[in-house]
């Protein structure tokens, strides 16, 4: 059975910025779209995109990154219109009209991402996070549209140790995730929830 969505191209983008290049883990290397959301993660950091129009019933797709990298090439010259993402069980297509790139969605099912969103925040104890892990928000706001100067991300903590919520500021549908610095076993936990009905 074939699906199909037509989603911003900026979406796709931005969810890329938090895959890693090349992770052991084969549902991290690709974008994902399910549950109504196009998201990426590494495990340490996730960013997620909700997708108002997209039917919950539509089984989760996950696009591989090299796919998305390819086609972001090839559409530059017309970057602003809507993807549309079509596949079945072993293809799928990235089309806007003009650019084209086939691939063979990844295997297995997308991380359930929504277990790890932290959904209050306590500004308390002495967390730190990593620089370099903060530039990814903001440069998933410059693709979503931010001009330089208005792409400021705002993290949320959630107490010592705790992963932090992050918001973009004039974008409602994005929601991202990050955990602390030097925190290893709230990483090792982090990703073992997410992984743990991958299995």
């Amino acid at each position: 059975m074939q699906y199909e969505i037509s989603i911003p191209l900026r979406y796709l983008l931005a969810a890329r910025v938090f895959t890693p290049k090349n992770d052991t883990r084969p549902q991290l290397n690709g974008v994902a779209i399910d549950e109504e959301y196009v998201f990426g993660t590494d495990g340490t950091v996730l960013g997620a995109i909700r997708l108002h129009l997209v039917d919950p019933t539509v089984p989760g797709v996950i696009i591989p990154n090299d796919a998305i990298d390819y086609f972001a090439k090839k559409a530059k010259a017309s970057s602003l219109k809507d993807v549309t993402i079509q596949w079945g069980e072993d293809q799928g297509v990235l089309t806007n009209g003009v650019a084209t790139e086939n691939f063979k969605p990844v295997e297995g099912k997308p991380v359930p991402f929504k277990r790890v969103i932290p959904g209050n925040s306590k500004p308390e104890g002495h967390i730190q996070f990593q620089a370099e892990l903060l530039l990814k928000f903001e440069k998933a706001a410059t693709l979503l549209g931010a001009k330089k100067g208005f792409n400021h991300a705002f993290v949320l903590p959630n107490g010592d140790g705790q992963p932090a919520r992050v918001v973009l500021p004039g974008y409602p549908e994005f929601t991202g995730v990050l955990c602390p610095l030097r925190h290893e076993r709230v990483e090792k936990e982090l990703n073992e929830l997410m992984m743990e009905d991958l299995v």
